[in-house]
């Protein structure tokens, strides 16, 4: 059911000029938000928010993140485009490839690692569309038509997806790396094991092993990438790599990752997923 719906939403999104599909979308975000602020979940983002940022008007904030969440689902549905013309998006601004570009001559593969920020899904797509292989490792949605969605629209980019579900999961995600491909992943979820427990926003939080884990064990290096919304374009920035050989243990080496990913989240909250609660899934 939902399939059908979003590939004839993309096809009717793919009729129009960018900007006024962008228009549309943010009335339907201020009405949206209005409904939320009716309903009984009204203060859900705003008690995120608050967690993460107490000296910021929480919603004024939120409402800005449900329009740019809106606007990347647009460009999310406008991967169809890739099919026919398999190029970077004129919309996308890139800073710091050459970093990449130096990650990748190590021959160990490439593990770059973001949050949910801006139009995440521009970030694999953005290597992909250059022409270097690229696959994301992603938690897999609770529902089935989520899943088939979200793998149809990255693969229109030349983006894999392999779920974080197994350990069998990860054999396509080892060989790629042993392959020197790309791997992409977004690290601001709640680490299942909780055996790395750091901290976020002066929270404890659990963080996933993988990246450290890939990190150490393959000796690939961790280039952090980051996306966000400039006007209604998007600016995708790399940093230069991390590796692990440089910290004493997996733990140090993942609390740097989430440092970052806090300093740039600090920097445009507004991109970040506030409509993802963060911090109720680990209290020490």
């Amino acid at each position: 059911m939902l399939q059908p719906l979003f590939n004839g939403l993309a096809h009717l999104i793919s009729q129009y000029q960018r900007r006024r599909v962008l228009k549309i979308a943010s009335g339907l975000a201020d009405l949206l938000y209005l409904l939320y602020r009716l309903s009984p979940h009204r203060h859900f983002m705003a008690q995120n928010i608050r967690v993460a940022l107490p000296h910021r008007a929480p919603h004024p904030l939120a409402r800005q993140h449900v329009r740019l969440l809106l606007w990347s689902i647009v460009d999310l549905l406008r991967f169809r485009r890739f099919q026919h013309a398999p190029k970077l998006p004129p919309e996308l601004s890139i800073r710091g490839w050459q970093h990449f570009e130096a990650a990748h001559a190590e021959g160990r593969g490439v593990l770059l690692f973001s949050a949910h920020v801006g139009c995440w899904e521009l970030i694999p797509a953005s290597t992909a569309l250059q022409g270097y292989p690229t696959t994301v490792l992603v938690q897999k949605p609770s529902q089935d038509s989520f899943d088939h969605l979200f793998r149809q629209f990255r693969g229109y980019a030349g983006v894999k997806t392999v779920n974080n579900d197994s350990l069998a999961g990860l054999r396509p995600i080892i060989k790629a790396l042993k392959r020197g491909e790309t791997v992409g992943m977004v690290i601001d979820q709640h680490g299942e094991s909780e055996r790395l427990i750091g901290q976020f926003f002066g929270q404890s939080v659990s963080m996933p092993e993988g990246p450290a884990y890939l990190a150490r064990h393959f000796q690939t290096p961790l280039v952090p990438v980051s996306i966000r919304w400039v006007g209604d374009g998007h600016q995708l920035d790399f940093a230069p790599a991390l590796h692990a050989r440089d910290f004493p243990d997996e733990l140090s080496l993942t609390q740097v990752l989430y440092d970052q990913l806090e300093t740039r989240i600090r920097r445009h909250p507004e991109n970040w997923l506030w409509s993802y609660n963060r911090w109720d899934k680990y209290r020490p």
